[in-house]
């Protein structure tokens, strides 16, 4: 018998060069690349890192936007064999270093507009760290060696690939950290190339897609695009920081067919598209994820987009479930049916798988389950549930049903539901209601201490101007919800909730920040 052959994505993108080399396989805002330009920065890339000393499995962090040399950089990367480790652009210099140190990364690579934080890391690192080199993508200072030097300073005949195998680390995405200091989350080479060919097949996608990213490439939203359109042979477009004008124009210009966008920016495309009409009839499906979408803007996008809405839900950590255009109106409230391979649960509080239409905890098993939490062995067994077979689960920490046709709701995180009179009480039921109100425009709603119930819900809410008395929303509201889901308190909140870049709500720094809050007095 022959030995197995494997193909990663590195050697997909090889592969392209030779056989469709003329292509256009990157775009942004200075340069447009093709297939057998990109092989060949690559190569330079990889061959410049292997002789600087990088073996396989060695750690490189990136602070980088969505630009091609960041792009080009990353798949040199993995094609030396080694494994990427992109921050993310939010993070504080010292967050930032702790996960430098976490990492163990020997190289950072950086594009202008995070050289900064990538400088304030770097200072706030213990000396011991073994740091080689400090990339600069595309700028020039005197502590940073540009990455065209980088590569001309390699020799020419030297090795510009190593042979990767599926059990090859390829990456380490830091979590979006909504709930404390984020966790590495490890994937393999087999696993990257199972989710590339995997969400393309979700996705659509062929060697005529055209995808629109605007997301940096910490985020594995960036990755679930990026990788697919890859891994077929399309065009991806890149755009380094969102702005819903030129995404708009992008979309247009370009003839996008697929584009991911964050449920935050597909409000401010929505607000755009109103008044600046779009050619959109090379698009094929905006991708919703990070977030769940209100029924309401999943409603107002559909319309405005010509029902080419995607959702996705899912963990970094290796499931996800989709709700695909043809089934939002019919399911607007669900997050889509689980993806091909990948099996959805739900547990109750001892454990135990529960009936359709109960709520408990989401459990979820697919081929593309992470490795497990880099340097974090306490934490992967944490997150593991096996059945009654032995197969293994990981648990999302989300709390939702399953109904009968194998449908997927959010009603809320577990950390954020709210326990009142011992009762639980689902943030997103409440919010739901508020969100009615013709004057809110959006709305967060956190557990206050309670001398009582324990716990009762406050809701902190943005409203549009000259909005009525917030008091009178909560009347609004609580004349809707049920009894012990009652609002006990409400504030204005002028600025925009503090968020990741995906979009998710923070709501441990909301619960921080009212921490101090007086007693709600509670309705007789």
């Amino acid at each position: 018998m022959l030995p197995r052959v494997f193909v990663s994505l590195p050697e997909t993108v090889a592969m392209l060069a030779k056989h469709r080399g003329g292509d256009l396989a990157l775009v942004d805002e200075r340069e447009r690349v093709t297939w057998r330009e990109l092989d060949k920065r690559v190569a330079g890339v990889s061959r410049a890192l292997i002789a600087d000393g990088l073996a396989k499995g060695d750690r490189v962090a990136f602070l980088a936007l969505s630009q091609v040399p960041a792009v080009v950089a990353l798949l040199g990367v993995l094609r030396a064999g080694g494994v990427a480790a992109p921050l993310s652009p939010m993070l504080t210099p010292a967050l930032a270093a702790h996960l430098i140190r976490d990492s163990g990364a020997e190289w950072m690579i950086a594009c202008e507009l995070l050289a900064g934080l990538a400088d304030a890391a770097v200072a706030e690192v213990d000396q011991a760290w073994p740091a080689r080199r400090r990339i600069a993508l595309d700028f020039a200072r005197p502590d940073w060696i540009s990455v065209g030097d980088f590569v001309a300073g390699a020799p020419a005949d030297g090795p510009s690939a190593v042979a990767l195998e599926p059990d090859d680390l390829c990456n380490i995405i830091y979590s979006s950290g909504t709930t404390g200091v984020p966790k590495g989350i490890v994937h393999d080479h087999r696993l990257r190339t199972d989710f590339a060919l995997g969400l393309a097949l979700e996705f659509r996608m062929d060697q005529s897609t055209v995808n629109l990213i605007s997301t940096p490439l910490h985020t594995n939203g960036t990755w679930m695009t990026l990788l697919p359109t890859l891994a077929v042979g399309g065009i991806n477009v890149l755009l380094k920081r969102f702005e819903p004008a030129r995404f708009l124009q992008l979309l247009e210009r370009e003839s996008v067919s697929h584009a991911f966008a964050v449920p935050t920016q597909i409000q401010a495309l929505a607000e755009r598209l109103e008044n600046s009409p779009t050619d959109l009839h090379a698009l094929k499906l905006l991708i919703s994820a990070g977030s769940s979408m209100s029924p309401t803007l999943k409603l107002r996008a559909t319309a405005l987009f010509d029902g080419k809405i995607m959702e996705l839900y899912g963990l970094t950590e290796g499931i996800s479930t989709v709700l695909k255009p043809e089934d939002v109106a019919a399911h607007m409230a669900t997050v889509g049916r689980p993806m091909v391979g990948v099996e959805i649960a739900v547990l109750d509080d001892a454990d135990r798988p529960l009936p359709p239409d109960e709520v408990g905890e989401i459990v979820g098993r697919s081929a593309g389950i992470m490795r497990g939490y880099w340097n974090r062995p306490d934490a992967t067994a944490e997150i593991v549930w096996r059945d009654d077979d032995g197969r293994l689960f990981i648990r999302t920490g989300d709390m939702g049903r399953l109904d009968h046709e194998g449908y997927l709701t959010i009603t809320d995180r577990k950390k954020d539901m709210i326990v009142s009179g011992g009762i639980n009480v689902f943030a997103s039921d409440i919010e739901a209601v508020v969100l009615e109100h013709p004057d809110v425009v959006d709305v967060a709603v956190i557990a206050i201490p309670d001398p009582k119930w324990g716990e009762t819900p406050l809701a902190l809410v943005r409203v549009r101007p000259n909005a009525v008395d917030i008091e009178s929303i909560r009347h609004f509201a609580n004349a809707r919800l049920a009894r012990y889901q009652h609002i006990s308190a409400i504030e204005r909140q002028d600025d925009d909730f503090p968020r990741n870049l995906l979009g998710k709500v923070l709501k441990r720094e909301l619960r921080a920040m009212h921490s101090g809050i007086p007693q709600a007095v509670q309705e007789n």
